[in-house]
């Protein structure tokens, strides 16, 4: 569990090599099929949003895990939307009216009039 130096780095291995390996097999097929760089490039962009959402999926199971038995948590964890929060139009719309005193300028006297 307390492992971060060797999880971190077999992580970052694993992130930069597996593409690497994917792109030089997409290499051999477009040299082979004489190709434009397409599998090559393909391969390696496979490969890499694949890394990325199984690190995200294993970060995220993880924490979820921790959250389940921190000493705080009474009752089980409950996610919170913004919807629930600000309501269906989003954070832009939680205050139906302006704060008092905000005019945007309709009442100033145009620059230039004497007044």
């Amino acid at each position: 569990m307390f492992n971060g130096f060797g999880d971190g780095l077999a992580a970052a291995f694993e992130l930069a090599v597996t593409p690497l390996v994917f792109g030089g097999l997409g290499l051999l097929l477009d040299n082979r099929l004489r190709l434009t760089p397409l599998f090559t490039i393909m391969l390696f962009l496979v490969a890499l949003v694949a890394k990325f959402v199984v690190m995200w999926s294993s970060y995220d199971q993880r924490m979820r895990a921790e959250e389940a038995k921190a000493s705080w948590r009474t009752t089980p964890a409950r996610r919170v939307s913004a919807a629930s929060l600000f309501g269906p139009a989003g954070p832009h719309h939680a205050v139906d009216h302006e704060p008092a005193g905000l005019d945007h300028g309709e009442n100033r006297a145009p620059v230039g009039s004497g007044a």
